[in-house]
């Protein structure tokens, strides 16, 4: 859409006349001590068009309103002339608003602060832009019927500026026809004017045959339509593949777990290190899981276990089941000993 924008440089040129023999007027003293006059520059500028991006009308008259308390003043101008002279108004600041319409309506708008001083003219230039507001969105799109077998569309948008994505969500698909097609239709209002990125892909179940990434400018109580008409030279469509089977036995079978450094008796003093052996020689996925006479020992989770010492505590005269789980996957394997701590 073309965006036509007016110019916002506020230009206030306050200056105190002196007159030999008056007394002197400043913007502090009461407004109705002299008149001043405020002119108004409005001038327009293009701005670029993105593909999909609605059109706002040529801009073909400001209307040009100033206010201060309850006086208000108001003036249209043409684009062509795009200026306008308030003549002998109070001194003091004045809300000057423009409006640019096209066809007798408000397509862009602006405010400012202008500063009118006594037997000066105040000269400002305005900048106005597009409505604030909501707007929405209409989109669809076309494929040949026969090439895509399960449609469905996803669609962003995204304001670029930090905030959260919008998912575009209720797509009425109509595969009764052709061409095939799938339309979002929005309600204003919707979304937030101003300009977004849209991303939209056409999938086939599930896997995106076609997508597309566009500049989206949402306009204040209007519709941004896009139409996409695709053919199959602009879709990955995949109509044969490969079939690959590869077969591996499991049998879950157990481990062999055996023992080293395994002793039947133990001093009340000594310290025992047992690590565990795995036949086949595998790293189990999972921890290994170590008991005491069915006390599961949390302190060691690998294959290694130290009884006594500063390892897992023992008492002097007492008889222990070491027992170990291996778990791997579904598969538990497993192995104990017994032993006693024995006094010296």
């Amino acid at each position: 859409m073309k965006k036509r924008i007016i110019k916002i440089a506020l230009i206030a040129i306050a200056a105190l006349l002196v007159l030999a023999g008056c007394p002197g007027v400043g913007p502090g003293d009461a407004p109705d001590a002299e008149p001043g006059r405020l002119r108004v520059n409005v001038s327009t500028a293009g701005g670029s068009r993105n593909i999909q991006q609605p059109i706002l009308a040529p801009i073909e008259e400001f209307v040009i309103t100033i206010e201060r308390g309850s006086e208000t003043f108001s003036e249209t101008v043409s684009v062509g002339v795009g200026t306008t002279t308030f003549e002998a108004i109070d001194a003091g600041t004045w809300v000057v608003t423009v409006e640019g319409n096209s066809s007798g309506q408000a397509v862009a708008r602006g405010t400012a602060n202008a500063e009118v001083v006594p037997r000066q003219i105040t000269t400002i230039s305005m900048t106005i832009g597009p409505l604030p507001g909501e707007g929405s969105l209409n989109l669809e799109l076309q494929w040949p019927a026969g090439l895509v077998s399960d449609p469905g569309v996803t669609a962003t948008l995204d304001r670029r500026d930090g905030g959260s994505v919008i998912n575009l969500t209720g797509f009425d698909i109509d595969t009764g026809g052709d061409p095939h097609t799938a339309e979002y239709l929005g309600e204003v209002p919707e979304f937030e004017a101003g300009y977004y990125e849209l991303r939209i892909a056409l999938t086939d179940g599930g896997v995106v045959v076609w997508n597309d990434v566009a500049a989206v400018r949402i306009v204040e109580g209007r519709f941004t339509t896009g139409t996409y008409t695709l053919d199959a030279s602009e879709m990955n469509l995949l109509t044969t593949g490969d079939l690959v089977i590869e077969v591996d036995a499991d049998l879950q079978n157990p481990y062999e777990v055996g023992f080293s450094g395994f002793e039947v008796e133990i001093g009340p003093d000594d310290e025992m290190i047992v690590t565990a052996t795995l036949s086949p020689d595998e790293s189990p996925t999972e921890p290994y899981e170590w008991y005491l006479n069915g006390t599961r020992q949390t302190a060691f989770e690998g294959n290694t276990i130290t009884i006594g010492g500063g390892g897992a505590s023992v008492q002097e005269g007492m008889a222990y089941r070491l027992s170990l789980l291996v778990v791997h996957g579904p598969v538990l394997s497993s192995t104990g000993a017994s032993f006693r701590v024995v006094e010296e």
